[in-house]
């Protein structure tokens, strides 16, 4: 998942700087190195990107109303106009959400190594989650945020 909380800007003229020309469809952000250099306010250059809430392959939670309970989703497809063509795990049914789509949300994912010591995902907002068993996992530091954290803390316990 993208950092969203970047602004990213539309190439929209080739610019022929010296060490990293800007060519017509480009996106940049102030972590390309001419970012300092250029005017990202000229119009007739740079449009900004305005980027919908969820890409394809996000894994959501989301809710019909109030009284349902979040399910997770997978967002198939990202029609770039607000809409997404999303399916539930489970059932396997397909929706069509907006950017508006009051009920959805990004599920707060981490990683833990169970007592056979496999890493296994989760999320916070799961239904049936324990509670009791959530606040164990991080008093005891076998909550991470990553896989990549898990394995490091499986490899070290080998």
């Amino acid at each position: 998942m993208k950092d969203k909380s970047i602004p990213r800007y539309l190439v929209k003229k080739n610019l022929p700087l010296k060490e990293n020309p800007l060519i017509k469809g480009d996106i940049v952000d102030s972590n390309n190195p001419c970012f300092t250099i250029i005017d990202i306010e000229n119009t007739e250059y740079f449009d900004l990107v305005v980027e919908g809430r969820f890409d394809k392959d996000d894994e959501i939670l989301y809710k019909v109303n109030k009284y349902d309970k979040l399910e997770f989703y997978i967002v198939i497809q990202n029609f770039h106009n607000g809409q997404y063509r999303i399916q539930n795990v489970k059932s396997k049914a397909f929706m069509t959400i907006t950017d508006r789509s009051k009920y959805a949300e990004f599920p707060t994912k981490f990683w833990f190594i169970n007592s056979n010591g496999a890493i296994c995902t989760d999320f916070e907002e799961r239904d049936n989650i324990s509670i009791q068993g959530l606040k164990f996992k991080k008093q005891t530091g076998n909550y991470f945020l990553t896989n990549e954290e898990a394995k490091l803390r499986r490899e070290c316990l080998n």
